[in-house]
């Protein structure tokens, strides 16, 4: 399943779409949300019933999904306006076990690059005793 970003504003050309039953039924202005596209295209189908009998063509989940998937496609599946629902799971995060000095039994503390505005660690340091290890 894909979705549109929400955090995007209006993507290019905003949000048309071309009804698959009725090729003249369009909906091409570039200003209409989401919500609003879903609404529209469920009122004419609703006003419609001998051409959408089957009630899938008036739910807002499948419909919403019509819309999405038309412009996704249109879009050429660009990751920057559409994602697909698997990409919602993330990676596990992995906490790195501590470094501890073996002289001091302290955990060793990062030491990072002076010249990279601190953002490379370039090794550590125990900050008891001093004592540096490599990376």
């Amino acid at each position: 399943m894909i979705t549109i970003r929400s955090n995007i504003g209006f993507p290019p050309g905003g949000l048309i779409y071309e009804d698959p039953r009725i090729q003249s039924a369009k909906w091409l202005d570039d200003h209409t949300w989401l919500e609003e596209r879903t609404a529209e295209v469920i009122k004419f189908r609703a006003a419609n019933p001998a051409i959408y009998p089957e009630a899938d063509w008036v739910n807002p989940t499948f419909v919403k999904q019509q819309i999405t998937d038309f412009n996704c496609l249109r879009w050429g599946n660009n990751p920057l306006y559409c994602i697909e629902a698997t990409a919602f799971k993330s990676a596990p995060v992995v906490k790195e076990a501590a470094r501890i000095c073996p002289d001091c039994n302290v955990e060793i503390v990062p030491k990072y690059c002076p010249s990279c505005s601190g953002r490379r660690i370039i090794g550590y340091e125990c900050p008891q005793c001093k004592k540096e290890y490599p990376k």
